[in-house]
């Protein structure tokens, strides 16, 4: 979304008072940190909250070491792909956090995201490489784990944002390179595929649950790096809440149905799993709360739940893009959290419908607010559906109807 726009016919980006409670805010497109080769390791902050106190950090890492390149021999020596051992559901008692973290480990791996350093300039913690060099630089790193036996990791899409290749890093240290499927920023998933040689094969493949009958209570456990560095550490808690939403981008779009934990996750467990008590991946962790005044974590993470980006995985491999439709505007949020129309695409879907100054209330029937995100609403439709807008134009109210087209990449709606 376009952040400031002048002779604009609305109020200004303020709430009215009362305003709604503060929540926590993440942005779209979360910058990866740099490298730091000290030993010592602060934590980084690379999110926001509306509030006073807290921030919501995502938990992909700013520290990293560098990853070997060359895969050994330890991941051929394999013999087969292992399917991570869960209870059965209808028989089994629960596992002990050891039990969990010896059936799961196996499939989660450590994600290390490069860029070419001459590509970096403008990204937050990097200098210009001197002219004349391309040197492949490590960004960042998070965790991920194996979704199939063809290969396919799973993780956050900004632990491989502004990536230009990708590795994995097994328990036992094996490092293989892997290729980006696909990402989806909104949904915040991404797809790797790991590129194993001539008599390699997976360590395992995660057992994947469902996240409809998590309840509060229910005790979980998270594995992942933290740092970058601490490798498959293991974690427990119990769940606070389930189906939370937080903003990310304030009165444009929610991440919606998230796992709310306490098992401890930082920087770097961004993209592993959080695994029930059979074993199971129930959710990908993806931020945490943060003290913006003393930098320590608030004990408070958060996870997308399993059940909620299925869909989105499974589209990903299957097409490597996810599809999502397109009113072609560039808006702005106002007071209301209503979108005020700045600018029209030329030949796009809403040519001729709408027009600068317009401001948009409603979609299908349903209000526009900061409860209820712009893009979340208009994400309910698909591309070629035809919907009815409600919007304010000249001071009168009228609805429109627009057929939607195809969102392009980095479009803002």
């Amino acid at each position: 979304m376009t952040d400031q726009y002048p002779d604009r016919p609305w109020p200004a980006t303020t709430r009215r008072s009362p305003a709604p409670a503060p929540r926590p805010q993440r942005p779209f497109h979360p910058v990866m940190a740099r490298h730091r080769p000290a030993r010592h390791r602060p934590l980084l902050p690379l999110g926001a909250i509306l509030g006073i106190m807290m921030a919501l950090v995502l938990a992909g890492s700013g520290v990293l070491n560098q990853v070997a390149s060359a895969a050994t021999d330890l991941l051929g020596s394999q013999t087969g792909t292992a399917t991570v051992a869960a209870q059965d559901a209808g028989t089994a008692t629960d596992l002990s956090v050891e039990e969990v973290a010896d059936a799961a480990s196996a499939a989660v791996v450590t994600v290390t995201t490069f860029g070419d350093a001459t590509s970096q300039t403008g990204i937050p913690g990097f200098g210009q490489a001197p002219e004349g060099t391309a040197t492949e630089q490590p960004l960042g790193t998070g965790s991920g784990f194996v979704w199939d036996a063809d290969g396919h990791v799973i993780t956050n899409a900004h632990v491989v944002s502004g990536g230009e290749s990708f590795q994995v890093t097994f328990l036992d240290g094996t490092t293989v390179d892997a290729t980006l499927v696909g990402s989806d920023v909104y949904a915040d998933v991404a797809v790797l595929r790991v590129e194993l040689e001539a008599g390699q094969s997976l360590p395992a493949v995660a057992t994947i649950g469902t996240s409809a009958d998590v309840a509060a209570g229910e005790g979980v456990v998270a594995i992942g790096s933290p740092f970058g560095e601490l490798t498959n550490t293991v974690s427990q808690g119990i769940v606070g809440a389930n189906g939370r939403s937080l903003p990310a981008a304030a009165g444009v779009y929610d991440l919606t149905d998230l796992i709310q934990h306490d098992a401890p996750i930082y920087s770097g467990n961004s993209g592993g799993p959080l695994l029930d008590l059979s074993g199971e991946v129930i959710g990908i962790n993806v931020a945490t709360l943060q003290d913006t005044q003393t930098g320590q974590t608030s004990g408070i993470g958060f996870a997308l739940s399993i059940d909620s980006v299925r869909g989105v995985i499974d589209q990903l491999i299957a097409d490597g893009s996810v599809d999502r439709p397109y009113l072609g505007i560039q808006s702005q949020v106002t007071e209301s959290g209503a979108q005020g129309v700045v600018e029209v695409e030329a030949n796009g879907p809403s040519d001729g419908t709408l027009q600068a100054g317009d401001l948009i209330t409603g979609i299908g029937g349903t209000a526009i607010g900061f409860e209820t995100p712009f893009l979340n609403e208009l994400f309910a439709y698909s591309p070629g559906d035809t919907v009815d807008l409600t919007i304010q134009r000249d001071g009168e109210e009228q609805t429109v109807s627009v057929t939607l087209g195809e969102r392009p990449v980095e479009s803002a709606a």
